[in-house]
């Protein structure tokens, strides 16, 4: 390459991350201009935009007391909704495959230990829920931001001074604005289970957490347990207190974590996030030959 040629592209290259640092500097003053409620808002936009996904997501939740940490590689469409989950930690190639309308409506197992072979279970049934905040139903954005925006429509206007906006964050290199969403109105009331009512209609109308609900009862995680004409207690709202950090660019969440009124209940971590890739029909099958079950 002739000296002037190397020069050129040196100088092209300057120009290049000048043209991407002034972008970033737009997008970051732009995102100094909202208030926190306005981010939430603009978060919410951008999850609806989300067709498919691959991540990598760090779980840290509270089960009996103690923080309990997964990790695992996810992938993810939307509409229909299929998830496949590989677990990287604790319990490495552990997987799950949820297809919604397949498999009778189950969810299949590897669990790379005994009994050795791949086990079909009911998503919303105890067994697979055990241990778990969440089901395999509820992966990606859609669920999460159901909870949010129920509570923004809940509060109406009051949810725009119940959501500030924190100092902007590094998280893993990546640049994000940071909300906190207080709730004051927290607390739990006494409900007495109605005979059309089962603890997942409950938590799914009024968008609050099974696992929270169960814990409090001192219920053994055992979401079959609550019957019609029981009264048990249950939160007012999800959450009291929630920390956001929303990536700058994508406007996506990359952390949450979530408090209730004993302290950190559960915390998510996003990172290698690919935002609507195109799949191919049998990487939602069991017999995808990178699959093991």
């Amino acid at each position: 390459m002739k000296k002037f040629d190397v020069l050129s592209f040196l100088l092209s290259r300057q120009k290049k991350r000048l043209l991407f640092l002034g972008m970033l500097s737009c997008i970051s003053t732009i995102s100094m201009g909202q208030t926190g409620y306005e981010l939430a808002q603009s978060m919410f936009a951008a999850a609806e935009s989300v067709t498919s996904m691959k991540f990598t997501m760090q779980k840290t939740e509270r089960v009996e007391g103690v923080l309990i940490t997964q990790v695992s590689a996810t992938k993810l469409s939307v509409a229909p909704y299929k998830i496949y989950s590989n677990q990287l930690s604790p319990d490495k190639g552990l997987e799950v495959l949820y297809c919604e309308g397949q498999n009778d409506g189950n969810a299949l197992i590897n669990p790379v230990s005994f009994p050795w072979v791949t086990l079909r279970l009911d998503p919303m049934g105890s067994l697979m829920r055990k241990g778990q905040h969440h089901t395999i139903r509820d992966g990606g954005y859609t669920y999460v931001m159901s909870i949010l925006k129920f509570l923004v429509d809940k509060y109406g206007e009051e949810s725009k001074t119940m959501i500030s906006k924190l100092d902007p964050v590094d998280f893993g290199g990546v640049a994000c604005d940071a909300i906190e969403l207080s709730n004051p109105y927290f607390q739990y009331r006494e409900h007495t289970v109605q005979k059309w009512e089962t603890l997942a209609s409950i938590e799914d109308s009024l968008k609050l957490s099974g696992f929270m609900i169960l814990e409090k009862n001192n219920l053994d995680q055992n979401y079959d347990e609550v019957q019609p004409g029981m009264t048990i207690s249950v939160p007012t709202d999800y959450s009291p207190r929630m920390i956001i950090y929303i990536d700058q660019t994508t406007h996506l969440p990359v952390m949450m974590k979530i408090f209730d009124d004993q302290g950190l209940f559960e915390l998510y971590e996003y990172f290698d996030i690919e935002l609507n890739p195109t799949f191919n029909e049998d990487e939602f099958s069991s017999g995808f030959e990178a699959y093991g079950f």
